[in-house]
């Protein structure tokens, strides 16, 4: 096995495998060097055998004994959660949403586990599916367990928990099960809570109600009228000196970053009056906010007010791509080295290929400024305003007829986001902005119009000019042609000569495989710097609703 992890995740595997007395997982040949292998195991998924990532455990009915696997917290993909009918004891863990952020199905029924439910499950934002019946679990739920926006199936019948169960917010119908916990009251399949408790409670779940019904309202079912004048220009910016506005006739749109000292950062984007942004404000709720991978920008929430709409991102302490890419050299002294580079082409790659793949979404607007860096310089991909589903769904159809809104349809190009893809890879080569219809007189685009003419490079040295000259003389001039080969592979005239991003992807990969060791240094931790104004939120899921 040679994937990411590949020693944590094998160590965890026999962490579990001992916790098998009947050899149900005897299959499980721990031994195997087998690129992929850890992917056949019964019970394990992956997203791919190339980047043998675990993003599914399902361990159900295995007779299971022991306490809660820990280990698992090395497959910081995971997605799928499933030790149901064990034989499992102890207390669940209540970091179990920082070590898993990407949940979206956890299922811990019919086992033993004992205390009390994590409060932390609550920031697990994109959980679908919460079984935590049949076990012996005491105390309250946590009433934020009501706020997961996207849960649709929540037991914990049988155990011995007490007390106001959450009044849960979500935008379908849920399947709850409270039965046989003697201490519950409330909602509308339990009985009223005494006085005392009601008198503690009310406000808390009448404030929840309350927010519940009108996110469901404006999101679903509120007719999308003709916007009022638009704001004057004169907005107050959180941070004046990283903003991006890009005019139209008739919209405006604007980001804006939010202090990185608030306890979960995030960027904010609002989106102005103009009907070309009612439909890329559901597109960014629709996929960013629904799609959960390593290399997409989540999105925590949005808000609405008169004719704003906002979207609320996870802070990315490094900006965007193109702030480290087309910089001024006056006043920028730090540059990424070649490392780096590779390291986002990689994940970038990783990114594009999943939503081909596995989400079959088209981006169609993909460019460096679109590409935010987290503080490990892990890319994630943004703007989906523009993007196209390949296929829709009955809940997709419904919303555009809802909000009258057209071009949600199946027309778009994967060969697009290959050529933008590649472009993005010239710019991290040469430092430069690239400009197809540039004259190629140009010191920079001649050299870059020059190699897209060209399938294979007869000459190198042509192309050094071109190259960013920080990375020159360092030991990777091999490796950086290898990439602008790539990249020009990507930008074929003919879309039938474009490589799928799979195959890209594994190209990519095997360029980096020679640098992991050097994501494990402290060369990571750099920052663009910024300066820290407040803003008031509300809301642990970040949305925040203003009329």
């Amino acid at each position: 096995m040679t994937g990411y992890g590949a020693e944590s995740d094998m160590y965890c595997m026999q962490t579990i495998k001992k916790l098998d007395p009947f050899g149900h997982l005897s299959s499980w040949n721990l031994e195997s060097n087998t690129e992929g292998e850890i992917c056949r195991f019964n019970g394990v998924e992956c997203w791919n055998l190339v980047e043998d990532r675990i993003i599914g455990l399902l361990l159900s009915n295995m007779e299971l004994k022991g306490q809660f696997p820990r280990c698992v917290e090395n497959f910081t993909w995971l997605q799928t959660l499933d030790l149901s009918h064990n034989e499992l004891f102890g207390y669940i863990p209540s970091d179990i949403s920082t070590k898993l952020p990407d949940l979206t199905s956890l299922d811990l029924s019919s086992n033993n586990f004992y205390g009390e439910i994590p409060k932390g499950i609550a920031n697990l934002s994109g959980l679908v599916t919460l079984k935590l019946d049949g076990n012996q679990l005491t105390g309250q739920i946590p009433q934020e367990l009501g706020l997961l926006p996207r849960l649709r199936d929540f037991s914990v019948a049988n155990n011995l928990l007490e007390g106001t169960v959450p009044v849960i917010v979500s935008n379908v119908n849920v399947s709850l099960s409270y039965a046989n916990n003697s201490g519950l009251c409330g909602g509308s399949v339990l009985e009223s809570c005494d006085k005392n408790m009601f008198g503690r409670s009310f406000w808390y779940s009448f404030t929840i109600g309350f927010v519940s019904s009108v996110v469901a309202f404006m999101y679903y079912y509120a007719p999308w009228n003709e916007y009022k004048k638009r704001r004057s220009n004169a907005i107050h910016p959180l941070r004046n000196n990283q903003k991006i506005q890009n005019h139209q006739k008739n919209a405006r749109k604007e980001t804006e970053w939010l202090p990185q000292a608030m306890q979960v950062q995030k960027s904010k984007e609002r989106l102005y009056d103009g009907e070309k942004y009612k439909r890329e404000f559901l597109l960014e709720t629709m996929i960013p906010g629904r799609q959960r991978h390593r290399n997409i920008a989540p999105l925590l929430g949005f808000c609405i007010e008169k004719n704003e709409r906002i979207l609320v991102y996870k802070y990315m302490s490094n900006g965007r791509l193109s702030d480290w890419l087309h910089f001024d050299e006056e006043h920028q002294t730090v540059k990424l080295e070649w490392p780096v580079r590779i390291h986002i082409a990689l994940g970038l790659a990783r990114g594009l290929s999943w939503l081909h793949n596995r989400c079959k979404i088209i981006h169609l607007n993909l460019e460096s400024e679109c590409v935010l860096l987290d503080k490990n310089f892990e890319p994630k991909i943004s703007n989906f305003g523009k993007a196209k589903f390949q296929y829709q769904t009955v809940e997709d159809r419904v919303r555009m007829k809802l909000f009258l809104i057209d071009g949600l349809g199946i027309k778009g190009s994967v060969e697009r986001d290959v050529y933008d893809f590649g472009i993005i890879l010239f710019e991290l080569i040469t430092g430069k902005r690239l400009s197809p219809m540039a004259n190629s007189s140009d010191s920079v685009n001649g050299h870059l119009m020059n190699c897209i003419s060209k399938s294979l490079f007869t000459d190198p040295v042509d192309f050094y000019g071109a190259i960013d000259q920080y990375m020159i003389g360092k030991g990777y001039d091999d490796k950086i042609l290898r990439l602008l080969e790539v990249a020009c592979d990507c930008v074929k005239a003919s879309t039938k000569q474009r490589p799928k991003m799979v195959d890209v992807h594994k190209s990519v990969r095997a360029m980096w495989e020679g640098y992991k060791p050097w994501f494990g240094s402290e060369r990571l931790e750099l920052s663009m710097g910024c300066h820290d104004d407040q803003i008031k939120c509300t809301s642990e899921i970040e949305i925040e609703y203003i009329f």
